[in-house]
């Protein structure tokens, strides 16, 4: 997926600071919590 390997760059960029991830995505805290819960149960 394309989106996941967006946010793996942006958490890697941002040396896993979720915060500072979701500043520089420009979502929310709350949305990117999500979408990491959604591809942690894609990958099961």
């Amino acid at each position: 997926m394309a989106e996941q390997k967006v946010i793996a760059k942006a958490l890697e960029l941002c040396k896993g600071n979720k915060n500072k991830t979701a500043e520089l995505l420009k979502i929310s805290r709350t949305t990117l919590y999500n979408k990491l819960e959604r591809f942690e149960k894609n990958n099961l």
